[in-house]
């Protein structure tokens, strides 16, 4: 007796007819018995018809599923290229002074969009609520939304006017870290703070990174990179800091 006969009694009819569709993947006997069970269950040719196109239809739908997931897998190794790709320039360059640019602008990058969805909430209040007030902690934030981006494309770009424009900004926000360091001590010995996460200290943590960024594109090699000379690098630092120290202290004295 075929062992598989008294097991394929309790199968499906559409279950008999995939053995027999697809008898290559399974044991002689296994077809034989399924072949014998739907003779045993005297199914009309209609009945067969019908359930062979159940079967196709189910051919199709998986057939349709095991695309998507090689799409999905295509996807994701796309994904995985294109970062790949943005690394690429830092691991491959020639030099070190390369490396610091390229590095320096993907660190910028990111920062923009860790800005942009940190600051969405206070942004849209600012730019939609009447009674918000625009002050020097204010401007802070909406600096790098307009200026940022494009001075950073222009310094990974290697352009001088990238490397002015990224300094004037890490000037600016280094020397405006301190600034707003004070005037948020004294906002909260005034008054409530709307914004709870811009403590004080965060500040701090700002300046060290800004500062450290600064002293990143001001390096000998790299603006001779940007062909910017040292008397250029000091121009820029000095007339940036005065403005945003001349700003701070305007800004100080209506306190």
């Amino acid at each position: 007796m075929n062992k598989f006969e008294n097991k394929f009694k309790t199968f499906q009819n559409i279950d008999l007819l995939k053995i027999i569709e697809k008898s290559s993947d399974y044991q002689p006997e296994a077809v034989t018995a399924a072949k014998n069970e739907i003779e045993n269950r005297k199914l009309s040719q209609k009945e067969i018809d019908d359930l062979l196109i159940d079967i196709n239809t189910l051919k199709k739908e998986d057939l349709n599923r095991k695309q998507k997931q090689e799409e999905l897998k295509n996807r994701i190794k796309d994904s995985t290229f294109s970062i790949t790709s943005i690394l690429t320039p830092i691991r491959n360059s020639k030099t070190s002074t390369d490396k610091i640019i390229n590095l320096i602008s993907f660190v910028f990058l990111g920062f923009i969009l860790y800005q942009f969805y940190q600051q969405f909430g206070m942004l849209s209040f600012m730019f939609t609520n009447p009674g918000a007030e625009w002050d020097i902690s204010i401007a802070g934030y909406i600096i790098p939304f307009g200026f940022l981006p494009i001075a950073t494309f222009l310094f990974w770009k290697r352009k001088k006017i990238g490397w002015s424009l990224l300094t004037v900004f890490l000037t600016f926000s280094a020397i405006n870290s301190i600034g707003i360091y004070i005037v948020t001590l004294k906002q909260q010995s005034n008054s409530l703070n709307l914004f709870d996460e811009y403590s004080p200290i965060s500040y701090i943590y700002k300046l060290i990174f800004f500062g450290g960024a600064l002293w990143g594109v001001t390096k000998p090699k790299v603006i001779e990179k940007f062909t910017i000379s040292k008397r250029e690098r000091s121009k820029t630092i000095l007339i940036t800091g005065s403005i945003t120290v001349a700003i701070i202290l305007l800004f100080l004295f209506k306190l």
